[in-house]
């Protein structure tokens, strides 16, 4: 046998100094030195290992350059050293490596990683993490750069991700993720603070829905498509009602309500005046009715529009006056009411006759009534609603509402006054 198991080779054959060398043992010396050396590896690379290469801890190292090589660093645990220090770590579980990785310079270099798990966990995993032993607030955790040459050949970061500390404390850990881009030559930042994103420019959709630049709050639900939906819209048209209940539909995100209080009745010829129109609420917001016009024994003044309703609202405009009933000599006319905020509905001045009553939920004055006797006894035109606008996000589920009721016109002494419109109430509602 050439070796031992430890790799000591021993001469089989030993002689005696005096005596014969039997040519047979000679020979089955060299025949065993031959086998050793067979079994050696050759300096020059001429043959192969033909078992595993049995090394020391301290590994191999370089003729030139001792403190770089290999070497064991633990139980199932080796290294690559250079300049005398572990730049890569192998183990059984993780590979460790100290200094930056480089991969590939080919034109289409790729870094895959690929798990063959068929389980719902995650993975594979990218871990990047940074054994930090005072994490304070600002600290930037890790970052992945992107990066890539200009026109110039400078190479510049096109892209960057980088994760943040906003509070280390334990049990109330916050932290932010910066996403960078290029915009115009300069960095450009949006950022996650928790749940609150934060956009440098404006940010548009698929669907046409356009977010300005500035930040806004992400909901603990995600942002679903019919959220950003926002080309859905219905629309209820309220006619009637006194205390009656709007319901709000399901999913409906906003609402924009537009009222208008009732028309006032036009003035008689002789005594009565038109009363006043009935004042429409939602959500006990009102927009007030118009006055009535002035009986022509009164003078023929026509009622003033309505206006100075209670509550907030988003827009206020107030009704148009009625017209003042005809005065000159041989004129028979009653004033016209005013028209609604459409420029539609008024009753016209009586002609030797009655006022017209103006038409429904236009909110418009109703005519005054012309007398043919005496020109001084031609009543005036009813004054129409006002008009308001509501817009309510997030609307709650009912909503209690009136619409304005139309003032009468004035009673016959001779001639009556028309009545006044009834107002109205739309509700858009938006999903």
């Amino acid at each position: 046998m050439a070796r031992d198991g430890s790799g000591n080779y021993s001469i089989p054959n030993t002689f005696t100094s005096g005596t014969v060398i039997a040519s047979s043992a000679v020979n089955a010396n060299f025949a065993d030195i031959a086998t050793a050396l067979t079994g050696s590896l050759a300096r020059n690379s001429e043959g192969p290992m033909t078992a595993a290469l049995v090394m020391h801890a301290n590994g191999a190292v370089y003729e030139v350059d001792p403190d770089t090589g290999i070497k064991r660093t633990g139980t199932n645990e080796q290294a690559i050293f250079c300049g005398g220090a572990n730049v890569i770590v192998f183990g059984t579980a993780t590979i460790s490596i100290a200094v930056a990785l480089f991969v590939g310079t080919l034109a289409a270099s790729t870094f895959s990683m690929t798990t063959s798990d068929n389980g719902a966990t995650e993975g594979p995993t990218l871990v990047l993490m940074r054994e930090s032993t005072s994490p304070a607030a600002a600290d930037v955790m890790g970052a992945i750069r992107l990066k890539g040459r200009d026109s110039a050949a400078n190479i510049e970061d096109y892209v960057g991700l980088f994760s943040e500390i906003i509070d280390p404390t334990s049990g109330s850990e916050d932290s932010r993720l910066r996403i960078r881009v290029r915009n115009n030559g300069a960095d450009s930042d949006t950022t996650d603070d928790s749940g609150a994103w934060s956009f440098p420019r404006s940010i548009t959709v698929a669907n046409g829905f356009t977010l300005s630049a500035g930040a806004f709050s992400v909901p603990a639900a995600s942002i679903s498509e019919a959220a950003l939906a926002h080309g859905a819209r219905t629309c209820q048209r309220l006619l009637s009602g006194t205390a009656a209940t709007y319901t709000t539909p399901a999913g409906c995100r906003a609402l924009k309500v537009i009222m208008i209080g009732g028309g006032a009745g036009g003035g008689a010829t002789i005594t009565n005046n038109g009363s006043s129109g009935g004042t429409t609420t939602f959500n006990s917001i009102n927009a007030a009715g118009g006055s009535g016009g002035t009986a022509g024994g009164n003078g023929g003044a026509g009622g003033t529009g309505g206006t100075g309703g209670t509550g907030t609202a988003d827009l206020r405009l107030s009704g148009s006056d009625g017209s003042t009933g005809a005065g000159a000599v041989d004129a028979s006319s009653g004033g016209s009411g005013a028209p609604g905020i459409f420029g539609m509905g008024s009753g016209r001045g009586g002609a030797n006759g009655a006022g017209q009553n103006a038409k429904a939920n236009t909110g418009a004055g109703g005519g005054g009534a012309g007398n043919g006797q005496s020109p001084d006894n031609n009543g005036g035109g009813g004054g129409s609603g006002e008009y308001v606008e509501l817009d309510i996000p997030n609307p709650s589920a009912t909503y209690t509402y009136t619409v304005g009721t139309g003032g009468n016109g004035g009673a016959a002494g001779t001639q009556a006054g028309g009545n006044g419109a009834t107002g109205i109430i739309i509700v858009e509602e938006y999903y």
